[in-house]
């Protein structure tokens, strides 16, 4: 019969940031603790099992983040990436994003059905010349009884000089936009109306969306609590590639990691 011992771990971080130093476990508030000196090798989150006795789960009790709402991006947020069969006119979300060329005036696609759904308001727009479609101007438009509660039109310039890479640029800037108005929610179609493919597409997506997120804020002491984060990505798409776009936002997510740990490096003091 094995006995569960209730007991609190007292752990310190070493400046090498990927050990912690066991320094005492407390068994019983009344007794003092049993110090002991040695080095765990699993990293700060990882799970470690004391034999016969619990099982925990290590967090730094240091974390200037810990007790935060949600901790901010480019520190470690996992964005929650959902890839659907279906319209992307069809989806609940707070914001779908959607792209116009410069000085295009009608529309084919989901941007098609998105603007029928409105009732002509994006070629309306696009027709006044407030929807311009240059390169990385937005333009948000308020639907109301629609699944969605808004569209973000991104302009990604002239239709001859659109080159595949300016979906990473426009989708930073597009989110950077999103977050500014307390979005926790974005839906985007799978992009290939641009003519790239649905994987590299999402990876371009994907990627832009995070380098646009980031922020360095490890050495903050005082955190907005106020701030909404956005922490949720669905892209849809109506043919049978789901299985390319979720490697290719996959590949989007090591590339994307990759420079916001280099950023990170750049911003330690």
């Amino acid at each position: 019969r094995r006995e569960f011992l209730l007991a609190e771990l007292l752990v310190q971080r070493d400046r090498g940031e990927r050990r912690v130093r066991l320094a005492g476990i407390v068994c019983d508030a009344n007794e003092p603790a049993s110090h002991e000196d040695r080095n765990l090798d699993e990293a700060v989150a990882a799970a470690f099992q004391l034999p016969d006795r619990f099982q925990v789960r290590i967090d730094d009790a240091h974390d200037p983040f810990r007790h935060a709402v949600r901790k901010p991006p480019g520190i470690g947020v996992e964005m929650k990436i959902n890839v659907v069969k279906g319209k992307a006119s069809e989806l609940a979300t707070p914001v779908l994003v959607l792209t116009a060329y410069e000085s295009q005036r009608e529309f084919t696609g989901i941007a098609a059905e998105v603007d029928r759904r409105m009732g002509g308001k994006i070629t309306e727009l696009a027709k006044s010349g407030e929807i311009s479609g240059k390169y990385k101007e937005f333009t948000f438009i308020h639907a109301s009884g629609q699944p969605f509660e808004r569209v973000l039109v991104m302009g990604v310039g002239p239709r001859e000089k659109f080159e595949a890479d300016m979906i990473r640029s426009v989708m930073a800037r597009a989110v950077r936009n999103i977050r500014r108005i307390r979005l926790k929610k974005v839906a985007i179609p799978s992009f290939t109306h641009l003519g790239v493919t649905s994987g590299r597409a999402a990876s371009l997506a994907v990627e832009g969306i995070q380098l646009g997120l980031y922020r360095f804020k490890k050495y903050f002491s005082q955190l907005d609590r106020r701030r909404v984060y956005l922490d949720e990505l669905v892209i849809a798409t109506e043919a049978d590639d789901l299985v390319e776009i979720r490697d290719g936002a996959a590949e989007g997510l090591a590339l994307a990691e990759a420079t916001n740990t280099c950023r990170d490096l750049v911003n330690e003091p």
